[in-house]
Formats: C-alpha cells, structure tokens, sequence
C-alpha cells in the first residue's frame, strides 16, 4: 500500500517538474487543426509511443527554427505587418534624429499636394518702408 502511494507521489513530483519546463501558447483554430492532422499521421503505427500536443509542437517549433531561411523570415515579416506600427516607429526616429527621412518627406507632401521642396518661412519683421 504505501508503495502504491509513494509511487504516485514521484509521479506527482515528475509532472510538477516537467510542468515547470512548460508554457502556454495560443494558436489560430486553423494551426491547431493542422498540428493535430500532423500528430495523427506522426502517430499512425507508431508503436513506440504517441507524441502528444506539447511534444509535438515542442519539436515543430525547434526544427522550423533550426532551418529558417531569411527569405522564411522576410516572409513572415511580410503577412504580419502592421502599418500603425511601422507609422509609430518612423515618428520615434524622426523625433529623435531631429528629422524626417527625405522619402517619408515626400510622401507627406503627396499626401497634402504639395509639389517640391517645402521650406519652413523664416519669420521677420515686418518692412513697411514701402507702405505709407
């Protein structure tokens, strides 16, 4: 009886232990559905053991980035960008450098129809020699 028990408790202690090597991660419905088509073929007449979710991904994850091209990497950049983003970020350089860079200039000035090189009026006083 008290072998039964310690057992269970050292079964207890390796899933609190491995528990503590685990994150949660959240997926799209469609990954999910994909990941679990994937494990079931993985699985399908393997005798040696079924590879469960955390398993599985674990191992997807690490082989994908193993082997990451940066076509791979450009790529993902490319379905995840986010223009407020990249707006927030050319402002926060802008106002650190002191500038705006020249082709964020001109798309700025298209966007307001303005043609050419805007300079900033230089203020001065008022010249009334020739008024009377």
């Amino acid at each position: 009886m008290n072998e039964v028990i310690n057992k269970r408790e050292e079964k207890k202690e390796e899933r609190e232990n491995k528990d503590d090597d685990l994150v949660r991660v959240l997926m799209s419905k469609l990954s999910f559905k994909l990941m679990n088509e994937f494990l079931d073929k993985v699985n399908n007449g393997n005798v040696s053991g079924k590879i469960n979710k955390s398993s599985g991904l674990s191992w997807i994850v690490s082989k994908f980035v193993e082997g990451a091209s940066e076509s791979e990497i450009k790529q993902m950049r490319s379905e995840h960008f986010d223009e407020l983003s990249m707006l927030e970020y050319v402002l926060k350089r802008a106002k650190a450098e002191g500038k705006v860079p020249d082709e964020w200039k001109a798309i700025l000035q298209k966007q307001l129809n303005i043609e050419g090189n805007v300079t900033k009026k230089k203020k001065s006083g008022l010249d009334l020699s020739n008024h009377q």
